[in-house]
């Protein structure tokens, strides 16, 4: 009998149903081989045969992404897949609280004697009291300084204003960072769909089989857990989440070759899991769940109210709604692609012969 592995990768090219599209003597052997009438009932054989597998603790391993010998029904891979900022408040709130206008107001009482320099007391003096003349002294020497001296004030003011005004944003932005923790159940609750596959080739006499294949699965149990990140105003959080009872529908394309009597061979091209249908709230349980973990992460911050509370609350929502789901196809796809190096050609006894397919 194949592997559990194998099981499975086979199971990729003869689910439910085939008809006469990949009609060759090596599917009648295999229906021998699993005491089937229909490839439909040697995909139900395989599929049940995994997943008892994995039920019973004895799942395949692969490696899934950096990291290796992940079991395909539990994986334990951690990798970060959203990062993200939310303002906690109006660019008003800063504007009031920096505003440079009291610091520019004040620019014009500065003081200015230093401007009525040694050359300024010279000028007047050789004015011998005309007072056009002083008039003159003053407007060349006095008033450029009094206006370099405001000038300066006013830069000063402008740059206080600019650095409280970044570090007021700053304190007002709460960075966000998601983490796909883990991923169970993808296999013990999945279920086969459909298989559109095209198949040449008599792999009994010389050539190879060779396949062409789209296929749609359902997942209906699935649990996802993941980390929640957060910094703001120096205060770090982190808060696990899990989403449980993670629905979706999915196609994945898959192509290859089968060639057991001759090369013992089997290769087969993995496409990309594309998810075409998805709910990550089966239960309802999420705007709850990241109402609690607002309420944590906005203890300490004052300014954290209600409408505050929501656009974080809102901010984890979309992200987690438009990453999770590439994450979850991505290890689907590396699963899937695990299996296949482990595919091997099963033995197949035959009353008058053994074939080694």
């Amino acid at each position: 009998m194949p592997s559990s592995a194998g099981l499975c990768l086979l199971l990729l090219w003869q689910p439910i149903p085939v008809g006469a599209a990949c009609s060759t003597p090596l599917v009648f052997v295999i229906e021998k081989l699993f005491h089937a009438s229909t490839p439909a009932d040697v995909a139900q054989h395989l599929l049940t045969k995994v997943q008892d597998d994995c039920k019973g603790g004895k799942c395949p391993h692969v490696p899934v992404g950096t990291c290796s010998d992940q079991s395909v029904d539990d994986i334990q891979c951690p990798m970060p897949v959203a990062d993200t900022s939310v303002k906690l408040g109006t660019d008003a709130i800063c504007d009031t609280g920096c505003d440079d206008w009291p610091c520019r107001a004040a620019c014009q009482g500065i003081d200015v004697g230093i401007c009525y320099s040694a050359d300024w007391v010279l000028c007047k003096a050789g004015c011998l009291g005309i007072p056009s003349c002083v008039h003159k002294c003053e407007k060349t020497i006095v008033d450029p300084c009094k206006k370099k001296l405001i000038h300066q004030c006013k830069d000063k003011c402008e740059a206080a204003f600019t650095k409280c005004k970044k570090q007021c944003e700053k304190t007002l932005t709460m960075d966000i960072g998601i983490e796909f923790d883990r991923m169970q159940r993808a296999v013990t609750s999945s279920s086969l769909s459909s298989l559109d596959v095209n198949c040449s080739g008599n792999q009994l006499i010389a050539d190879p089989l060779l396949f062409n294949a789209s296929m749609e699965f359902a997942l209906g149990d699935v649990s996802v857990d993941l980390k929640i990140h957060t910094l703001d105003a120096g205060i770090r959080s982190t808060n696990g989440l899990t989403l449980d009872k993670i629905a979706l529908v999915a196609r994945l394309p898959f192509n290859g070759k089968m060639n057991c009597v001759f090369r013992k061979e089997i290769d087969v091209h993995m496409g990309s899991v594309e998810i075409t249908s998805l709910n990550l709230d089966v239960d309802l349980h999420l705007e709850k769940s990241l109402d609690t973990i607002v309420a944590v992460v906005c203890v300490g911050l004052p300014f954290c109210k209600d409408a505050i509370k929501k656009a974080i609350s809102n901010t984890i929502k979309n992200e987690i709604e438009k990453q999770v789901p590439k994450q979850m196809a991505q290890q689907l796809t590396q699963v899937l692609q695990g299996l296949t190096s482990k595919l091997q050609c099963p033995k197949i006894h035959l009353p008058s012969q053994e074939l080694i397919i």
